[in-house]
């Protein structure tokens, strides 16, 4: 009972820091934006609905990003004044330990970090998506471009098969020139190659092609055949043969990692959006591994009110800092898991080793 009722104080003493911390900070990049857009809103005659529209979707992604730095700000705030009030020792000479008096706040980073994560699956998409359609169609005007002619492209498709062709029209589903070779078990078993083709729901209609077929050594050639049309029952789509240029922070971890599968089907390289498929899994974490460095850091220096600030700042700079840093060097030199939880590795590794000197001190 002594436990819950000390949780239930600690608790109290945690939200209005956090949420007048939270208000503020989404404020200021609330303004901080307007007024960046400023020219853009009035160069484009947007409407205020347009306006409010745009912002309304983006901010749920900025205000996601600014979380852990109000709860780092809070946990400062809050242990700074019960250290100041001599409370934390009042608890740990009555025989709870730090981990026990504090277990609220790690529940409660947990907890954030999860709802952020449930986030970043179900509105951050949809709420990115639409802000982006709205600031270009509605504020910009530039409508939605999108490339439909691509040329000279060679490509992985499905069951084995490699396309090749000189032109691609993905609007009117015309290929110039396609040659696709299948493969089965690391050998060439077919090539069907044609002057034309055209995907219809049934596959693709081949026109004025040839039908190679070839031993199985893959190399011999076994029979040829010409033909006037032909209709192969291929599965591909035009668009499924040509990548999609797609922003990550428009799609959750199964949209993402479905997107890279496709990616690697056609042989194009996907280690960049590797990391960012890890990087949303262990961003959202960042609100739970704030609180296992904030604790320990202000229990080993107290902190007033402006060193709070100054502490949430620096971390939050440090932490933004390692999280690039990890990105980088998962393009060449790490995992990309590895370099999506660097930042958080780290940081925890950071309040393992001020816990430890907590320990020493006491």
């Amino acid at each position: 009972m002594r436990i819950t009722i000390l949780s239930r104080y600690l608790f109290r003493q945690f939200v209005s820091p956090f949420f007048a911390s939270y208000a503020g900070i989404c404020t200021m990049i609330l303004v901080t934006h307007i007024f960046e857009r400023m020219s853009a809103f009035i160069e484009g005659k947007a409407t205020l609905g347009a306006v409010a529209g745009y912002l309304a979707t983006m901010m749920p992604l900025q205000c996601l990003e600014a979380l852990p730095v109000a709860v780092l700000m809070a946990i400062l705030f809050v242990l700074g004044a019960l250290q100041r009030s001599n409370e934390i020792v009042a608890m740990t000479t009555g025989g709870i330990p730090p981990e026990r008096c504090f277990g609220v706040y790690f529940a409660t980073g947990l907890v954030l970090s999860l709802l952020g994560m449930a986030a970043h699956e179900t509105l951050i998409p949809r709420a990115t998506h639409y802000s982006k359609l709205v600031y270009h169609t509605r504020i910009n005007h530039l409508g939605e471009w999108k490339q439909v002619n691509f040329d000279n492209k060679v490509v992985a498709g499905e069951e084995g098969r490699f396309w090749y062709f000189r032109r691609l029209s993905t609007s009117s589903g015309d290929v110039m020139g396609p040659i696709v070779d299948t493969y089965k078990d690391g050998r060439l078993v077919e090539q069907a190659s044609a002057l034309t083709a055209s995907h219809v729901p049934e596959g693709w209609l081949f026109q004025k092609g040839t039908m190679r077929r070839y031993g199985s050594g893959g190399a011999e050639l076994a029979s040829i055949e010409s033909f006037d049309k032909r209709l192969f029952p291929y599965a591909e789509t035009p668009d499924g043969l040509v990548p999609s240029d797609v922003n990550s922070e428009e799609l959750n971890f199964v949209g993402l990692k479905a997107h890279i599968r496709r990616m690697k089907a056609l042989g194009l390289p996907t280690r960049r959006l590797e990391v960012e498929l890890y990087a949303k899994l262990a961003i959202p974490l960042a609100s739970f591994v704030v609180i296992c460095l904030g604790i320990p850091l202000a229990l080993v220096r107290r902190t007033s009110r402006v060193r709070a600030v100054v502490y949430t700042l620096v971390l939050s700079f440090f932490y933004l800092g390692l999280v690039q840093f990890g990105k980088a060097l998962a393009q060449n030199w790490v995992s990309p898991w590895a370099g999506a939880w660097l930042a958080n590795g780290a940081c925890l590794t950071l309040g393992a080793a001020l816990w430890v000197r907590r320990r020493v001190m006491v």
